[in-house]
């Protein structure tokens, strides 16, 4: 039905608001007034008498806008009254159809799509499962269905994004980090990509092993230092305890009134404690600065005398 060919004329202005005013009559005396306030001065003396003639001013201008607004009311209300009446009987209608039919309108493209994307989906999992490509979900083939766009062209663009897809696989099969790169490939199905990720990470992987194997070398010729260290020091106190010559014993010497034949035997005396005699060795050591702090210590612990050579 055409509405427009039966639509009446029934809104009709019968007569524009009439404003009597006298606004001209005034100017000359509100600028003239204005002009001599601006042009005052505003000193210490005088800043009380100045803010007394701003007060005056601003009461006159209030004056004039309770009088503006007073036409403005007037005017407004006969409007405010048809606008009421109007949006009862002619816009709230139409805007409440408007948004029916919107509704309905809404509702039977979303089933046109629907049934649009089921078509599509099921195409498309068909085609995946002929391929043996179950790991690939329909959402990575980043399809927007609309109303405009025929089942006939998504398909030839799924078609298109599945034989590439199997062509990437392809070319793996021979690949010997086939799995691993699969892994990658699946969640962005970009083959370089998933292959420059797999590369980084094995890079990564190599330095970290490279990187443990020097840290234990480190260790091992660390112990190793030390444990000559420490063996050649125990030779060397070894070898010093050999040399140690035997402490002197005393032998009692026979008193006057006895005869050497007929005197007993004196049991030995007790020989004092004497201090346990110390030599010289001189050699040098070379290691790494953990390993000479190391014999350093040791040597300390033990209770040795050392000197710097230069």
């Amino acid at each position: 039905m055409d509405g427009n060919s039966e639509q009446l004329q029934v809104i009709n202005l019968k007569q524009l608001p009439i404003i009597e005013e006298r606004l001209r009559d005034v100017k000359a005396k509100i600028e003239q007034r204005t002009s001599a306030v601006m042009a005052l001065a505003v000193t210490e003396e005088t800043r009380t008498d100045v803010k007394k003639i701003r007060t005056e001013v601003r009461k006159e201008l209030e004056g004039y806008e309770a009088q503006r607004m007073a036409v403005k009311k007037a005017i407004m209300t006969p409007y405010e009254q048809f606008e009421a009446v109007y949006k009862e009987c002619v816009s709230n209608p139409y805007k409440a159809a408007d948004e029916a039919l919107g509704k309905k309108i809404a509702d039977v493209e979303v089933g046109i799509k629907q049934q649009k994307e089921d078509d599509v989906r099921a195409f498309f999992n068909e085609l995946t499962s002929g391929f043996g490509l179950d790991w690939l979900k329909f959402e990575q083939m980043n399809l927007k269905v609309t109303l405009t766009c025929t089942p006939k062209a998504m398909k030839a663009a799924i078609t298109q994004s599945v034989t590439k897809i199997v062509r990437d696989c392809a070319a793996l099969e021979e690949n010997p980090d086939r799995d691993e790169i699969m892994v990658e490939y699946q969640k962005s199905l970009d083959l370089g990509s998933a292959c420059q990720i797999v590369q980084q990470r094995h890079k990564q992987l190599e330095a970290q092993r490279r990187a443990a194997e020097e840290r234990r070398a480190r260790q091992q010729a660390q112990q190793e230092a030390e444990a000559k260290a420490k063996a050649a020091i125990e030779a060397e106190a070894s070898k010093r305890a050999v040399e140690q010559p035997a402490p002197p014993h005393e032998v009692a010497t026979p008193t006057q009134a006895e005869s050497p034949a007929q005197a007993p035997a004196a049991a030995p005396a007790p020989a004092a404690a004497r201090a346990e005699k110390k030599y010289l060795a001189k050699f040098a050591v070379t290691g790494t600065l953990p390993q000479l702090k190391a014999l350093k210590a040791f040597m300390e612990k033990e209770g040795m005398q050392y000197d710097t050579i230069s």
